[in-house]
């Protein structure tokens, strides 16, 4: 049986109106996702966090920013990247942007 992992997760931007900290550490299952760290978010602080990042088609948000040790998540496996022990996840919601020239 592997080891329990820990997973540092740090907030920024709109998300942070829905979490109590601005970090927090995160214990998975060896070689889970970044999907499984969304998941293990929205069991400790309610669905409100998964509609926050998360779309209807299971993809992330336009306005969500996951940089996982300083990667872009979507530049990786998307939601299905590996998530090694010690990782650090930054999680970041930008508000809509709208208008133009």
């Amino acid at each position: 049986m592997s080891e329990p992992e820990s997973v540092t997760v740090s907030y920024f931007g709109a998300i942070q109106s829905l979490v109590p900290r601005r970090v927090e550490a995160v214990t998975l299952s060896a070689r889970s996702t970044v999907r499984s760290v969304l998941e293990a978010l929205a069991a400790r602080h309610g669905a409100a966090i998964t509609e926050a990042l998360v779309g209807p088609d299971g993809d992330l948000l336009p306005n969500t920013l996951l940089m996982l040790n300083g990667s872009n998540v979507l530049h990786r496996e998307g939601l299905e990247t590996v998530v090694e022990a010690g990782a650090a996840l930054r999680v970041v919601v930008l508000p809509a942007f709208t208008g133009g020239g």
